[in-house]
């Protein structure tokens, strides 16, 4: 859990209420649909709430005070005045329309309710503590996020969004190390940038589950001539992400994967005006789906990458501790020294993981087989297959007959596998370009300059031939006895 900001924004329940000169004490102030409170409130003597049921109100007199100020109910409030109490905010639901100024800077709690700052081009220096399901939105124009933005836990989801169309932007400024939920991104377009005096840490995404939902875009926002490496906690959604919006002769790399989630990402991962790069980090698979277009390498340190989509212009380097799996497309050269597992549950016997270009084996590559069903490798690139490390067979459903076209591969491979088993069963053996065993009832014969694994029954001896190979074993079971005898 993480600590909660002293001046948070909280919206609770105690207040004064001055009428006709005379100040009352009163926790909560009921709005109804359409009314316009001018009475000024006092929070000082208990926390304030603020509660509109349904439609939408405004508070138009002045609040003052040191205790805190408590939005509920499912309606919009307005604040209209330049306040001047000093506790925090905290919106528990609805809407609470509202400037910076109009909270008088301070902490804002949202915990289920949406903070919707007032105005367009809006710069917030307040910080944000989020808890539950909860909303923070922006008007039009370039809007910043100069504090910093923490949550109670991970379960904790905040999304943002902006008003209008064009070319509308959110940046963050502030810190995002006390923020371990989720970060949804609604429409438009979301930047990290740095600022003079208030430098953007590119780590402090590390805790936080960024979702780019459909429509909007996530982007450093200048160029670099260096390797910038900004951290996501983990990836999902829909919309896009990419590299630096300024010119560069570096690249922006998105380490991915710290939280440990298993995620998919449907969108887009694409170059800006410099180039995008992508490590993959953490416990968890990160899933890609989408045809991605950048052109900055891509590297598995841990976890595992599943591409379900397309890498069209990216290399891949798979470290010891990672794995790679998919059934997608790999457009750049490929060097896989962990795992290679295309598919673990394969749904038939047509879907593949395809390279483009070279692929060299070093680690372990495992096929997952169940019955006719498998996920094979295509090389498609000619003379761009080298075998090295482990191979595995999985057989889900146990052993049974068939042929596997595992690798399909154009013009020769090189290199040779350094071991080959069955798991759960045991090794097979080499004899040359193929390597064969015995287990079951079956004999396995996989072929290194073909690709293809064949599984046939065993062949069991007609029974005549039988007796007569049984004969032939005890009568040279016999000699050979008699031989050592007369030794």
């Amino acid at each position: 859990m993480f600590p909660r900001s002293a001046s948070s924004v909280i919206l609770a329940a105690s207040a004064a209420l001055a009428i006709a000169g005379q100040t009352h004490a009163q926790s909560t102030v009921v709005y109804a649909d359409a009314e316009n409170k001018a009475a000024t409130l006092d929070s000082s003597s208990s926390p304030l709430t603020l509660q509109v049921a349904a439609g939408s109100a405004t508070q138009s007199g002045v609040i003052g005070g040191s205790g805190t100020v408590v939005k509920t109910g499912a309606g919009s409030l307005t604040l209209g005045a330049s306040n001047t109490y000093s506790g925090p905010t905290r919106v528990e639901s609805g809407t609470l329309f509202a400037t910076s100024a109009a909270i008088n800077g301070g902490s804002v709690q949202l915990a289920g309710g949406t903070w919707r700052v007032n105005g367009n081009a809006q710069s917030i220096a307040n910080p944000i503590s989020a808890s539950g399901a909860s909303g923070l939105t922006f008007g039009t124009g370039s809007n910043f996020i100069n504090g910093a933005i923490s949550s109670e836990d991970s379960s904790a989801v905040l999304t943002i969004a902006q008003g209008g169309g064009g070319s509308n932007t959110v940046t963050f400024y502030g810190s995002l190390a006390g923020y371990a939920g989720t970060l949804a991104l609604n429409n438009r377009f979301y930047r990290f940038q740095n600022q003079s005096g208030n430098a953007f840490d590119p780590s402090s995404g590390r805790f936080a589950l960024w979702r780019i939902n459909s429509g909007a875009q996530l982007s450093y926002q200048a160029g670099t001539n260096n390797n910038l490496s900004i951290q996501l906690g983990g990836l999902q959604g829909a919309g896009t992400l990419s590299g630096g919006n300024g010119a560069g002769t570096g690249f922006v790399n998105y380490q991915i994967g710290a939280r440990g989630d298993s995620t998919t990402f449907s969108g887009t991962i694409v170059d800006g005006s410099t180039k995008t790069a992508l490590t993959k980090t953490g416990a968890g698979s990160l899933t890609l789906s989408g045809a991605n277009t950048y052109s900055g390498a891509t590297a598995v340190e841990a976890g595992a990458l599943i591409v379900a989509g397309s890498l069209g212009n990216s290399t891949l380097m798979v470290g010891a501790a990672g794995t790679l799996g998919g059934t997608g497309s790999i457009g750049g050269a490929a060097v896989v020294n962990g795992v290679l597992r295309p598919q673990a549950a394969p749904a038939s016997a047509a879907s593949r993981l395809v390279f483009g270009s070279t692929l060299a084996l070093n680690g372990t590559t495992t096929f997952d087989l169940d019955g006719p069903n498998f996920s094979g490798l295509t090389v498609s690139a000619a003379n761009a297959l080298t075998f090295g490390g482990a191979l595995e067979f999985n057989f889900i459903s146990g052993l049974s007959a068939g042929s596997y076209d595992l690798f399909s591969f154009d013009g020769a491979s090189a290199g040779d596998f350094s071991s080959a088993r069955v798991i759960g069963r045991g090794y097979l053996t080499r004899s040359g370009e193929t390597w064969i065993g015995s287990f079951d009832g079956y004999d396995l014969n996989f072929s290194e300059t073909t690709g293809d694994l064949v599984v046939s029954t065993t062949a069991v001896p007609e029974p005549a031939a039988s007796a007569l190979l049984a004969g032939g074993a005890l009568l040279g079971g016999a000699a050979f006895r008699r031989r050592r005898f007369r030794a």
